[in-house]
């Protein structure tokens, strides 16, 4: 991004927190960061508080979207950050937040639920503009709070939306995680399905079920 990119940005600027090194930044990204933000968040009540964009290249650690080297650039194509509820000032329950990014996210999702900011919990999205294979399965998946990379499925199933697992086991996640997906659909489908003709939350949903039991 150039400096004059910011003026097709609504809701971001070069000197808020987390965009440091915004130069490195891929502007489509930002783009369409921008304009979910714009549209999602001005009819729900919500802003995106960012907690990184751009990561110094190194070498030595594992690949990151966050700043990576191509050909003579250092180029981020990720963001990391919140949707954060403008009345209460706290994050939307993560779910509902991933459920907002499936619509207009065409690169990787990662669902962080145990992230802290300032000393309170902080559960955020991992959003970047990766390139995938046509018929490639999306990148999807959760950080525990050990800092262990996980089947995003797993989270699912944890967080309540499938049940609880054999062993009875549900993440331990901060109260507003208690909301599953289904409850959201169930306060807010007829909402939406009176502006949709089909509602693509619904679909999103039997594909994740579908691909969960095998059929």
């Amino acid at each position: 991004m150039k400096l004059e990119d910011f003026t097709r940005l609504k809701w971001f600027a070069p000197h808020e927190k987390g965009m440091e090194g915004f130069e490195h930044i891929e502007l489509n990204l930002m783009l369409r960061v921008d304009a979910m933000r714009d549209y999602e968040g001005e009819r729900d009540g919500w802003v995106f508080i960012v907690n990184e964009t751009y990561r110094p290249f190194n070498p030595m650690a594992p690949f990151t979207y966050h700043g990576f080297k191509a050909g003579d650039e250092i180029r981020c194509k990720a963001i990391d950050g919140a949707m954060v509820d403008r009345a209460t000032r706290r994050p939307l329950p993560l779910l509902r937040q991933w459920a907002i990014a499936e619509r207009w996210i065409e690169g990787g999702i990662g669902l962080y639920p145990f992230w802290e900011r300032d000393g309170r919990p902080f559960p955020g999205l991992h959003l970047d503009d990766r390139e995938h294979r046509p018929f490639e399965r999306h990148a999807r998946w959760w950080r525990d709070a050990a800092g262990n990379y996980r089947d995003f499925y797993e989270f699912l199933e944890l967080s309540g939306l499938w049940g609880s697992t054999d062993a009875g086991v549900r993440l331990d996640l901060a109260e507003q995680e208690a909301a599953t997906l289904e409850r959201f659909i169930a306060r807010e489908l007829p909402a939406l399905e009176t502006r949709f003709e089909v509602s693509h939350l619904e679909q999103t949903l039997e594909k994740l079920r579908e691909a969960r039991v095998g059929v």
